[in-house]
């Protein structure tokens, strides 16, 4: 692919990847090919996977709010009522990524085998919303595969964190060592209607502007082209690319115009928080097994509701009864107006009938055919249901709470979410080798890079549903014989890093404010003498 590119404004650079890259004038020179490891090689191949990371997770994202097909369908019963179908769905998707997310809480960090949470880490963490934006993250990743975080230097020793979403950002690492990132791309529509792409390098960061604007959700008759509104659609990756980039030049204080701009950090500031990643690198869809159960309820529920129309309600008949038509159209009339104050009649026979008859004059009857049931439809959709919780490993009672005399006992809860609680805690090891990384990059931004060790440790809440009563009861009896240190207990407890240290500063300050006793001397004991010897 060859870039339309500007030779008197874009710096060249050699095929080595991280190589040193001109950011002068004088060492402009023309291009006319992409050499494998420039940045415009990485332009191309990473907005490439873009294209294809954004369709996956835009397709699972769309299902997860709801927007599901009417699967299963003949065409015939889809022709006849699909049009019906808009608002049908039974939207099981965010119980089943809801049930793992709300116990994917980040407590704490540890760096460098410390036994509490680093204090210095938290305030970075506290200082970027992470403890909202996390739960944003976690559920960005468990519905798409994954999501991204980006660090940015910034005055002060709090760098910013920003989330950012797989339909935007992509980031390539190393073949073999997935855990080594080689370059990151952002890409997304401006409000002026120009595309920005941002390719992140170990050792420098390059900013580029679309050519020409695109519009957001419109066609443009002046030469635009047309973008979904969410951001960069499979439709018009080829218009971007045919459309071209150019350098988008930031000016320095000099009047200078400095690109591309350096890399403070010296490394790819973007790390991807997976969802059961694969050998390659790639997340997954957390609901991506259980996307044909969910269609097939949605069918059954529509199935169910077009049969309650036709069939559920019971269908009289008569027999024997004159039916008049109308004269001028041949159209049968309408016997009988049903209501509550409308009483049906017949008429009598005549006298001639009845002599032709006798008794034997056919009366008039009338009845009714037996309504269909939708029992089958019901126990069809709570055994895809029951299929779905074994499937996903949410518990039955998330997902169809069936009203019962008896409660369910606290273990036969904790019983029930046992393989939840598993999941969860795989997930916390993936998810926490992410933001282990996030938070070791912006100590390297805040100038902390001592700190910024491999040995480091995410604290997470504790994802079972447990009798506080009981557990809070085993841990005091743990602390008193001497087994646990005061910090350890006030963990399992379930106390934040944050209220741990405000439960310390509060009870050193009691400690302070206490009298101090003055001490008791011993009463002076006159020494006895001894008894004579006799």
């Amino acid at each position: 692919m060859t870039f339309n590119l500007n030779p008197d404004r874009y710096p060249p650079s050699d095929s080595r990847v991280g190589a040193p890259l001109a950011n002068t004038t004088a060492e402009i020179a023309t291009r006319t090919a992409v050499v494998v490891g420039s940045p415009e090689w990485w332009l191309e191949r990473l907005l490439a996977r873009l294209v294809k990371q954004l369709e996956y997770a835009r397709s699972h994202w769309g299902f997860y709010e709801g927007r599901q097909p009417l699967a299963f369908a003949s065409d015939k019963f889809e022709a006849a009522y699909a049009g019906r179908y808009r608002s049908l769905p039974a939207n099981f998707m965010p119980l089943v990524i809801d049930a793992e997310r709300e116990r994917l809480i980040v407590q704490g960090f540890r760096f460098g085998g410390k036994t509490e949470s680093d204090k210095a880490v938290w305030r970075i963490w506290q200082g970027n919303d992470l403890d909202a934006e996390s739960q944003i993250a976690h559920e960005i990743t468990l519905a798409k595969g994954v999501s991204y975080t980006l660090v940015t230097p910034r005055a002060g020793d709090v760098p910013l964190i920003t989330i950012e979403d797989p339909e935007q950002m992509v980031v390539e690492t190393l073949p073999g060592n997935r855990r080594i990132r080689l370059a990151a791309l952002k890409v997304w529509r401006g409000d002026d209607g120009y595309l920005r792409a941002y390719l992140y390098l170990p050792d420098a960061i390059y900013k580029w502007r679309s050519r020409e604007t695109f519009r957001s959700g419109l066609s443009d008759s002046s030469g635009g082209h047309s973008i979904g509104t969410d951001g960069v659609t499979g439709s018009t990756s080829q218009a971007m690319k045919a459309a071209g980039w150019v350098p988008e030049l930031p000016v320095t204080e000099d009047g200078v115009e400095d690109f591309p701009i350096p890399n403070p950090i010296g490394k790819v500031p973007v790390v991807p928080l997976l969802n059961r990643p694969t050998l390659e690198g790639h997340g997954r869809c957390e609901f991506a097994p259980v996307i044909g159960n969910q269609n097939a309820i949605n069918f059954l529920r529509f199935a169910a509701l077009v049969g309650s129309d036709v069939a559920v309600l019971p269908q009289r008949w008569a027999k024997n009864l004159d039916l008049e038509v109308d004269g001028d159209t041949g159209a049968v009339k309408v016997p009988f107006r049903i209501g509550v104050d409308n009483l049906w009649t017949t008429r009598r026979p005549t006298s001639e009938e009845t002599a032709e008859y006798a008794d034997k004059f056919p009366e008039t009857e009338f009845g009714q055919f037996p309504g269909a049931t939708l029992e089958p439809f019901v126990r069809l959709i709570q055994e895809e249901v029951s299929q779905m919780a074994s499937i996903s490993r949410t518990p039955y009672h998330y997902l169809l709470g069936t009203p019962q005399s008896v409660p369910p006992t606290g273990e036969s809860i904790k019983s029930s979410e046992a393989p939840l609680v598993k999941k969860v805690i795989a997930e916390a090891v993936h998810l926490g080798e992410g933001w282990e990384e996030t938070m070791r990059l912006a100590l390297i931004a805040s100038n902390q890079t001592a700190k910024a060790r491999s040995d480091a440790e995410t604290m997470w809440t504790d994802p079972e549903t447990r009798n506080e009563g009981a557990r809070t009861d085993a841990i005091i009896k743990q602390y008193q014989v001497g087994l646990l240190p005061d910090q350890f207990a006030l963990e399992q407890l379930g106390y934040s890093a944050q209220e741990i240290e405000r439960i310390q500063m509060m009870k050193a300050a009691e400690k302070a404010a206490e009298p101090e006793e003055s001490p008791i001397e011993p009463p002076d004991v006159a020494e006895e003498t001894a008894p004579d010897a006799v």
